[in-house]
């Protein structure tokens, strides 16, 4: 009989019941253990595969098709809103908002992307390779063109919403696209330019671009809408992605 055998015999005790007793018990605690970690290696896994999904599927989305194709990559939207002779779409999931708005025949005109994760990081490349930004990471002051617009929203004299509007002509594919800070995405906000003034673009001012650069993009929009002054219905109140009264029932919670 080997060394090894005599030191696990005498550890237990010999083959007495007290000794078939800890080595049933310690078989159940490695059995737990087992179970436990093939548990959350499943939780992990799955979370990788929905993620990757969510990020393919707003990968796919596009103007000019039907609010159905939406539908199909990304479920019952939260909320559908009239907006003047256009309907909105809300869609929500545990990374992103996504917001379309059609026409009453169900044509989508615009869509935005909101990122609401740290780690969900969409990247924008259009076919012109004019933009390649990641939402949540990267800051106005990255983008390397100049806006023809911006938007500026304000709370109590704080501001809490901001776009800019880029039209590139043939080289932007003849789409607009808007780049945003949503206050109920993933990101940060710098402190409030008190020079702005959306008739001068963006202002070269030190605190315009302290602004830029301190602010995240959390949010883009592309629009089939276009023209120098880009999107016809954007004007000083215009909103990309979803406002608070439309998701705040659907936080975090609700994603586990």
């Amino acid at each position: 009989m080997s060394s090894t055998t005599e030191a696990v015999r005498t550890l237990i005790g010999g083959p007495s019941d007290f000794g078939i007793g800890w080595v049933i018990i310690l078989a159940s605690s490695v059995l737990t253990i087992a179970v436990i970690i093939f548990g959350f290696l499943k939780w992990l896994v799955g979370r990788i595969q929905e993620k990757k999904r969510i990020l393919e599927s707003v990968s796919l989305l596009d103007t000019g098709g039907h609010i159905s194709y939406f539908t199909a990559l990304l479920g019952t939207p939260v909320s559908i809103t009239p907006v003047n002779d256009k309907l909105e779409y809300i869609f929500v999931n545990k990374y992103c908002y996504v917001q379309a708005l059609t026409d009453q025949n169900g044509t989508v005109s615009l869509f935005s992307i909101t990122t609401r994760e740290k780690n969900f990081n969409p990247t924008l490349k259009d076919r012109f390779d004019n933009f390649s930004l990641k939402l949540g990471r990267n800051t106005f002051a990255q983008l390397g063109h100049t806006p023809k617009r911006a938007v500026v929203g304000s709370d109590h004299g704080a501001v809490t919403f901001y776009s800019e509007a880029y039209y590139l002509g043939y080289d932007g594919g003849y789409r607009t696209y808007f780049f945003s800070f949503n206050p109920n995405g993933y990101g940060k906000i710098g402190a409030h330019p008190h020079d702005f003034n959306p008739a001068l673009h963006i202002s070269p001012s030190p605190t315009m671009q302290d602004f830029r650069e301190n602010t995240t993009i959390n949010t883009y929009t592309i629009s089939t809408y276009y023209g120098p002054d880009g999107h016809k219905e954007v004007n000083d109140s215009a909103f990309f992605g979803p406002r608070d009264q439309q998701i705040r029932t659907f936080k975090k919670k609700h994603f586990k």
